[in-house]
C-alpha cells in the first residue's frame, strides 16, 4: 500500500464526508489536549504527596500552587486531586466521543464507497456486464469495501489520532526530562521498526491470498447451494465439504497471521517497557540526589508509558492492517475509476414512436475478443403487430439477436431502424421504453409478488388497477387468490417458494405492467403447458391490441401463434413463414 493509493481514496470521498473528517480532527486535537492536561496535573499531585514542602520550595510547583489558589499545603493536595480527577474523567469522555466519531466516519465512508461502486456497476453497458465476473463484483461490493473500512479507514484514523496524542504527551515528557524521553522513544521506535520490516513480506503475501480466495469462496458457495439436489442424490456432501475447507482454511489462516503480526509486538513492547522503566529508575537514583524529583519523574513516566504504549501499538497495528488489505484497496480503486453514467429518469423519457416496422439492415455482429462473426449481413423486417417466432439450434445466437433488437448490444456493422429512424445512442433509451423482456430464467428478488411485478415500486407509485389487470392476463389469480392481498406473498430466495411456471407468469406480469408496445419473449413460456401458454398469449393480444411479440422458442406448439417464423442458421437468417395476416394465437 502506498501514500498515492490513500490520496486516490480520499479523492473519491464526498464533500460531506470530508467535512465530517475535519470535524473529527477537532475531536482528535481536543482528545490530545485533554490527555496533556490530565498527565500534566499529575506532576504537582505526586510532588505534593511525596513531599508537601516541595510545592512551595520549587518555582515550577509554586506556579501550580498559585493557579489552584491554595491557602496551605493540605488545601493544595485536595484541590490538585479534584482538578486531576476532573481532567482524567473529561479526557476519558472525550476519548469515548472520539471512538464514536471515528466509527461513524469510517462506516459512513465505507457506505459511500459501497454505493459508489454499486452505482458504477449498474451504470455499465450491457456488453460490459456480459464480460464481467459476477462473483468478483459481489465480493467487491459486499466484502472488500467492508475490509477497507475495518482494515484501512478506521486504522488510519486511529493512527492519526494516536500520533497527535503521542506528540502532546512527548512535549510534556520533554519538558520534564528531555534526555530520558529521547532515549526511550528511540528504543521503542527501533523495536517496532525491526518487527515491521521483518513482517512486511508476510503481510503482502497474505493480502494477495485473501483478495483472491475470498472471491473463490463466494463462487463455491453459490455453486454448491445451487447444486444441492445433485449433492443429496449423489451423496457428495463430504466432497463438497472437503473442497470448501480447502478454499476456506488458507483464508482464515492468512487473516489469523495478519492478526498475530499486528497484536504480538504489544506484549513484547509492554514487557520491554517495564524493563526500560526500571532501568530509568535506577539511572535517576544514581544520577540525581533529589529523591522527590525522582519520584515525580518516575510516576509521570509510568503513567505516560501506560498511555503511550497502547498508542504506539495502535500505530503499528494500523500499519499492519492497512498493508494486509493492500490488494483489496487496489481492486476498490480500480472499480472507482470506472466511468459512471447518471441513471435515466424513466418518467422523463418518452417512448420512441413505433407504428410501422423494425428493420435490421446488413447486420453483422462479432462477440468481444472473438475473431469470427456470429452473424453476417443479416436483414430482417418486423412489422408493428407481428407475432414473430425465432428458432435455431442452441448457441446459434438467438438471444444475441434479441439483444441487438433491444439495443442492449451494438452491431459490429449495419444499422437498425425504427419506423425509418436510425437507432442511435441518442434515442436508444426512448426505444427501450417500448420494450418488455421476459427471459427463460426469471430474475426474482426475495420480496413480495407485488414488488417483483412492479420492480420494487412502493406506495403511490403502484397502479393497483393495472396490477390487477396483469395478474389476470398472466393467469396468476389462481395462485395469488382473488383479492390483491395475495400479491403480498413472499417468493423466497431466488423464487424458491414458487414453481417454475409461476416464476414465468410473474415475469410475464412484470413485462405487462410496463405497458410495452413490444414483447420480447426468450423461452419465456417453456415451463407452461401448451394450453396455458396459448391462453396467456391470447390474453396479451386482447389486452394489448397493437403489441408486437418477438419470441424465441423450441416448441412447435408455440410457433402456431406466430405469423412470421425465422430460423438462424450458418450466421444467416432464413424465412420459414411470412404471412401478412396478424392472426396471433388460435382461439381455445
Amino acid at each position: 500500500m502506498e501514500i498515492k493509493q490513500i490520496k486516490d481514496l480520499w479523492g473519491h470521498l464526498s464533500i460531506e464526508r470530508k467535512k465530517q473528517f475535519y470535524h473529527l480532527i477537532f475531536f482528535i486535537l481536543l482528545g490530545a489536549i485533554s490527555e496533556f492536561i490530565s498527565i500534566g496535573l499529575l506532576i504537582p499531585f505526586i510532588a505534593a504527596l511525596s513531599n508537601p514542602d516541595i510545592i512551595v520550595s520549587y518555582s515550577q510547583y509554586k506556579f501550580f500552587f498559585n493557579i489552584f489558589s491554595a491557602y496551605n499545603k493540605e488545601n493544595f493536595i485536595g484541590i490538585a486531586f479534584i482538578f486531576l480527577a476532573f481532567a482524567s474523567v473529561l479526557a476519558g469522555f472525550i476519548r469515548i466521543m472520539l471512538i464514536r466519531k471515528t466509527s461513524q466516519f469510517s462506516y459512513n465512508a465505507g457506505a459511500d464507497l459501497n454505493l459508489a461502486i454499486y452505482k458504477k456497476i449498474l451504470s455499465q453497458n450491457f456488453d460490459q456486464h456480459l464480460g464481467s465476473n459476477k462473483t468478483l463484483l459481489i465480493d467487491l461490493v459486499i466484502n472488500k469495501t467492508k475490509l477497507i473500512v475495518t482494515g484501512l479507514i478506521y486504522p488510519l484514523i486511529t493512527i492519526l489520532s494516536s500520533i497527535v496524542m503521542i506528540i502532546f504527551i512527548l512535549i510534556l515528557l520533554l519538558l520534564l526530562s528531555p534526555k530520558i524521553t529521547f532515549f526511550s522513544l528511540a528504543l521503542i521506535t527501533f523495536a517496532y521498526f525491526i518487527v515491521t520490516k521483518y513482517c512486511r513480506i508476510n503481510l503482502k503475501n497474505n493480502s494477495e491470498l485473501i483478495s483472491k480466495k475470498s472471491s473463490s469462496l463466494i463462487t463455491f458457495m453459490q455453486e454448491s447451494l445451487g447444486s444441492i439436489r445433485d449433492i443429496i442424490l449423489s451423496n457428495s456432501h463430504q466432497k463438497f465439504y472437503n473442497k470448501f475447507s480447502e478454499i476456506n482454511l488458507p483464508v482464515q489462516k492468512a487473516e489469523s497471521d495478519i492478526l498475530i503480526v499486528g497484536q504480538s509486538p504489544k506484549y513484547l513492547i509492554e514487557s520491554f517497557g517495564m524493563v526500560l522503566l526500571a532501568f530509568i529508575a535506577l539511572f535517576l537514583i544514581k544520577a540525581s540526589t533529589n529523591r522527590d524529583q525522582i519520584i515525580v519523574t518516575i510516576g509521570v513516566m509510568a503513567l505516560s508509558a501506560q498511555r503511550l504504549l497502547p498508542l504506539v501499538q495502535n500505530i503499528y497495528f494500523g500499519i499492519t492492517s492497512a498493508r494486509g488489505v493492500g490488494m483489496s484497496l487496489n481492486d476498490i480503486l480500480s472499480a472507482l475509476k470506472k466511468p459512471i453514467k447518471q441513471f435515466p429518469d424513466s418518467k422523463t423519457i418518452k417512448n420512441l414512436k413505433f407504428n410501422k416496422a423494425i428493420v435490421l439492415k446488413n447486420i453483422t455482429y462479432r462477440y468481444p475478443n472473438e475473431e469470427k462473426d456470429a452473424f453476417n449481413n443479416i436483414n430482417l423486417k418486423i412489422n408493428q403487430g407481428d407475432c414473430v417466432g425465432i428458432i435455431g439450434d442452441s448457441g446459434c445466437g438467438k438471444s444475441t439477436l434479441l439483444d441487438l433488437i433491444m439495443g442492449l448490444t451494438t452491431p459490429s456493422y449495419g444499422e437498425i431502424y425504427i419506423d425509418g429512424k436510425k437507432l442511435t445512442k441518442r434515442n436508444l433509451q426512448h426505444w427501450q421504453k417500448n420494450i418488455s423482456h421476459v427471459p427463460q430464467n426469471i430474475f426474482l428478488i426475495n420480496e413480495s409478488i407485488k414488488k417483483n411485478i412492479t420492480f420494487l415500486s412502493e406506495g403511490d407509485y403502484v397502479d393497483y388497477d393495472l396490477l390487477d389487470k396483469v395478474c389476470n392476463v398472466a393467469q396468476l389469480k389462481n395462485f395469488v387468490g382473488i383479492s390483491l392481498d395475495g400479491i403480498k406473498k413472499e417468493v423466497g430466495d431466488r423464487g424458491d417458494k414458487v414453481s417454475g411456471g409461476q416464476k414465468q407468469r410473474i415475469g410475464l406480469a412484470r413485462a405487462m405492467y410496463k405497458e410495452p408496445t413490444v414483447f420480447i419473449l426468450d423461452e419465456a413460456t417453456s415451463a407452461l403447458d401448451p394450453k396455458l401458454e396459448r391462453r396467456i398469449i391470447q390474453s396479451i393480444y386482447e389486452a394489448y391490441h397493437k403489441c408486437t411479440i418477438i419470441m424465441v422458442t423450441h416448441r412447435k406448439a408455440t410457433l402456431t401463434n406466430c405469423n412470421k417464423i425465422f430460423k438462424l442458421e450458418g450466421k444467416k437468417i432464413i424465412t420459414i413463414r411470412s404471412d401478412k395476416k396478424k392472426y396471433g394465437p388460435k382461439k381455445l
